[in-house]
């Protein structure tokens, strides 16, 4: 610890960082290695814990926030990682939900699962057919407003094009609960904004005929590329994914009740979307990690980096 404190003293944070953390900090704890007969490296005097709430512990096991975390970040805790790869990964998840708790974020799942058992609903894959409706409609409508014969179908006709924009509007509103839910990459998000930007423009151009300007309509065409090979294709992979690790997961509701349980589980009320999983300053792990060359047949590890799980909170001294 002496070649710790002088490695943050030397960098000026000591004085910062004891006053953040006193208090916070674990050491020496009579205890056994959870599920094990052996006694833990605290009770040996071998590590500290810091900040156990800010940097918890996280097993691979736990498949359904592995799962999530790697989703969001592109991170997986079950793999080997570097402090860079943690820290990154910390820092890009709390972006995402810097203004999300765990009611939100389950709520984000219950409306999109309500959204796709409604069966009036327009889903993602009904665009390319939505756009047939629309453009049988433009031509009944253009026609019907150059023949007077058929101008008192006006109204008719704007009813059904009223009928068919509100359910093309209500896709709009679902589009915005995938995100960060369902739908992380940039492309998906991209694309996503580039529809709601098509059903915005169809939206203005019906408005426009509600005022009476009954001018000939051409309406702008919804489905492009990008939403099948790009949005529906990460929505289905998600899914998929998801599937794998439980079958009752392709009911989005019960993904998100479990992941927020899963959450409330992590411990030492720790708040996964709030507080991230490596809180600890670089400095700190730094410090220790750098400290190992100064030490004689010993080194340092850090949780962080486990195999296999991710315990952030954790600095260990090995003996060797």
């Amino acid at each position: 610890m002496n070649n710790v404190e002088n490695r943050l003293k030397e960098i000026g944070k000591y004085d910062e960082l004891r006053r953040k953390y006193r208090g916070n900090i674990l050491g020496i704890q009579m205890r056994r290695i959870a599920g094990t007969n052996s006694l833990s490296e605290h009770a040996l005097g071998l590590a500290i814990d810091i900040a156990p709430n800010k940097n918890p512990q996280i097993l691979g096991r736990n498949r359904i926030m592995t799962f999530f975390i790697r989703k969001a970040t592109g991170f997986d805790i079950d793999r080997s990682k570097t402090v860079d790869d943690v820290k990154n990964a910390h820092y890009k998840f709390l972006s995402l939900y810097a203004n999300v708790d765990n009611q939100i974020l389950e709520n984000k799942y219950v409306q999109i699962q309500r959204y796709r058992n409604n069966t009036e609903a327009i889903q993602l894959s009904d665009l390319q057919n939505v756009d047939s409706q629309l453009q049988l409609l433009q031509e009944r409508y253009n026609l019907a407003l150059n023949d007077d014969t058929e101008y008192v179908k006006i109204a008719e006709i704007k009813n059904e094009i009223y009928s068919l924009v509100t359910k093309i509007n209500n896709l709009s509103a679902a589009l915005d609960y995938y995100i960060n839910a369902v739908i992380f990459s940039d492309a998906s998000k991209n694309a996503l904004a580039n529809l709601k930007s098509r059903i915005q423009s169809i939206d203005q151009h019906f408005n426009q005929l509600k005022t009476g300007n009954e001018n000939k309509v051409n309406f702008i065409h919804l489905y492009y590329s990008d939403v099948g090979n790009v949005v529906l294709k990460e929505i289905d992979n998600f899914i998929s994914e998801a599937m794998s690790i439980k079958r009752d997961y392709q009911n989005l509701e019960i993904f998100g009740r479990e992941l927020i349980d899963a959450i409330k589980r992590i411990g030492f009320n720790n708040v996964l979307l709030r507080d991230g999983f490596s809180d600890v300053e670089r400095e700190i792990i730094d410090a220790f990690l750098n400290s190992e060359s100064r030490l004689s047949n010993s080194r340092i590890r850090w949780g962080g980096t486990y195999n296999r799980q991710i315990d952030a909170m954790h600095f260990e001294l090995i003996i060797e």
